[in-house]
């Protein structure tokens, strides 16, 4: 728990629990808010859709997938489509390069 005395306050952007909708604690005296966690997450969607590989076929990159690997890229692009990390006019591009491809 947190000292009487210390400020209660986002540990990355610095808000106090007044300016956001959620304060979450960690680890004592360590806070993160809801706007931190929601760009935390984009990073994170946009970094595992490269690890994916979906960012080489996007770009043009030639290869016939499997169905599995077809699987995993389509579910991986309904997820950063439905947290907002792609739009739908962008997931529905995407998805036909990706058929393209099989």
């Amino acid at each position: 728990m947190a000292k009487k005395d210390s400020v209660i306050q986002c540990s990355f952007c610095g808000r106090p629990p007044a300016k956001v909708k959620k304060l979450i604690s960690g680890p004592p005296g360590v806070y993160i808010c809801d706007s931190c966690i929601h760009v935390c997450k984009e990073i994170l969607h946009k970094a595992l859709a490269e690890d994916a590989g979906i960012k080489g076929v996007i770009d043009g990159e030639d290869k016939k997938m499997g169905t599995q690997e077809l699987r995993e890229r389509l579910a991986l692009l309904r997820e950063l489509r439905d947290d907002k990390a792609i739009s739908d006019e962008d997931y529905q591009n995407r998805v036909k390069q990706l058929s393209s491809h099989i």
